[in-house]
C-alpha cells in the first residue's frame, strides 16, 4: 500500500513539475523532485509512453555531457471550457498548454425554464465540429457559472442573475462521456491566472471577475478558496450604498450594481457615442465608477488582508490605467495608509473565466492549483 501511494505521489509531483517547466532532462526532474535517477528515469519513460512527453531535438550540455531533453506534447491533451453568462453561452477547445484551438460564442439567449436544452443543443453542435482524433484526447469539460455552485456534485444551486436554480449538470452532458467540473466564474479565473496569468508567482492574490455581475476568486495560502457552503467570493453582492437600487438578491445597493458590465451598458446609452473607451474618459463617470469599485475592493482588503490583486473581465483593460487612483481612493482608509497593494489587470480580459474553466481539467490531472 505504502508503495503504490508514494508512486502515485511521485506521478503527481513528475506531472506538476513538468508542466511548469516545460523542457526538462532526467537529472533535472532527479534533483528537482528530490529523487532518485532511476525513479525520474522511470517517470520520463512512463510518461513518454503515453504520449505526455516527447524527445526534443535539442540537447542540454552539462557537466561536459550532453543529456535528452525532454518536453510537453501540446497535442497529448485536449480539453473543453464553457462559460454561461446572462443571454451568452460559449465554448473554448484548448490544447495542453493553454492554446485556444476552437472557439465559439452564441448570443442573446433566453434560458429560464429551457436552460438545459438550449445548453445541451448548442454544446452538441459545438461538439460535433471536433475532430474525431482530438475528441479522443479530451480529458474533460469545465464549465463556469456566474452564481452559486457545488462543485463536489457539479450542481448549479443558485443563478439569481439567471434566475436558474437545481440544475444538474452530469445529466444535462451525460450523453457526451466526458469528466465534467463545474466552478464559480471568479473560481474559474484562479486557474488561468494561476497555471497561465498575472498569479503564477503569488501564493496569495484575489481575481475580481466583472462580468454581467461581479466576484471575486480568492486563492490564500497557495489554495483556492471556496468557503464552507461554496459561497466565498459572492462578492458582487456586499451592499455598498443601503439606499441604493433592488438587487435581484434581495439586497440593496449591492457592489455589482455599480460596477459591473451591466451597469456600464446603462452608463454607455447616456453618451452619443456608445464605446467602452469614450465612456472611460469621461472624467466625471471614472471618478464615479472608481469610488464605487475602489469601496468594494476595500471590504475585499479588509475581509482577506490579501496584497495581489487582478482584474479581470473586458471592463478590465479599460481599468489598467486608472490602477493609482484606485490606489489613491483606498488609501484614504485608514488601514490602508501604508498597504502595499499590487494591482494587477489580466492578460486574457474576457477570456480569464472561460479560459480557466478549460484548464480545470488539465489542472486536476497535473496537481496545478491546490484545492481548500
Amino acid at each position: 500500500m505504502y508503495q503504490l501511494e508514494q508512486k502515485r505521489r511521485n506521478n503527481q509531483e513528475f506531472l506538476n513539475f513538468v508542466y511548469k517547466n516545460k523542457k526538462i532532462t532526467v537529472s533535472q526532474v532527479s534533483k528537482g523532485l528530490n529523487i532518485t535517477y532511476p525513479t525520474a528515469k522511470r517517470l520520463v519513460d512512463d510518461y513518454l509512453k503515453e504520449n505526455i512527453l516527447k524527445v526534443s531535438e535539442e540537447l542540454i550540455h552539462t557537466s561536459g555531457r550532453a543529456s535528452n531533453c525532454f518536453l510537453l506534447n501540446d497535442d497529448s491533451v485536449y480539453s473543453i471550457g464553457i462559460q454561461i453568462e446572462l443571454r451568452k453561452i460559449s465554448f473554448i477547445l484548448i490544447d495542453l498548454v493553454g492554446n485556444i484551438k476552437k472557439e465559439k460564442t452564441i448570443f442573446n439567449i433566453e434560458f429560464n425554464e429551457e436552460f438545459e436544452n438550449v445548453l445541451k443543443n448548442f454544446f452538441a453542435d459545438f461538439f460535433l465540429e471536433i475532430e474525431d482524433r482530438v475528441k479522443e484526447k479530451i480529458i474533460g469539460i469545465g464549465i463556469s457559472f456566474p452564481g452559486v455552485v457545488d462543485f463536489h456534485r457539479n450542481t448549479i444551486i443558485d443563478g439569481i442573475n439567471l434566475n436558474v436554480k437545481n440544475i444538474d449538470m452530469n445529466n444535462i452532458l451525460k450523453d457526451f462521456h466526458q469528466n465534467i467540473f463545474l466552478e464559480n466564474d471568479a473560481n474559474a479565473c484562479i486557474y488561468s491566472e494561476k497555471i497561465l496569468g498575472k498569479g503564477q508567482k503569488y501564493d496569495d492574490f484575489v481575481v475580481i471577475s466583472i462580468g454581467s455581475g461581479i466576484g471575486a476568486g480568492v486563492y490564500i495560502n497557495s489554495q483556492l478558496h471556496r468557503g464552507t457552503n461554496n459561497l466565498g467570493g459572492e462578492f458582487g453582492h456586499i451592499t455598498i450604498d443601503y439606499d441604493g437600487e433592488k438587487c435581484n438578491c434581495g439586497n440593496k445597493g449591492c457592489w455589482e450594481l455599480y460596477v459591473s458590465e451591466r451597469a456600464v451598458e446603462r452608463e454607455i446609452d447616456k453618451i452619443t457615442e456608445k464605446k467602452l473607451e469614450k465612456l472611460f474618459s469621461e472624467e466625471e463617470f471614472v471618478e464615479k465608477y472608481l469610488k464605487f469599485f475602489s469601496l468594494g475592493l476595500g471590504n475585499i482588503l479588509l475581509t482577506f488582508d490579501i496584497n495581489n490583486i487582478i482584474i479581470s473581465g473586458t471592463i478590465s483593460q479599460y481599468i489598467e490605467k486608472y490602477q493609482e487612483n484606485i490606489l489613491k481612493n483606498i488609501q484614504k482608509n485608514i488601514f490602508f495608509r501604508n498597504y502595499p497593494l499590487n494591482i494587477l489587470c489580466s492578460d486574457f480580459n474576457s477570456k480569464s473565466s472561460i479560459l480557466g474553466a478549460a484548464l480545470i481539467p488539465i489542472s486536476n490531472y497535473f496537481n496545478l492549483v491546490n484545492l481548500d
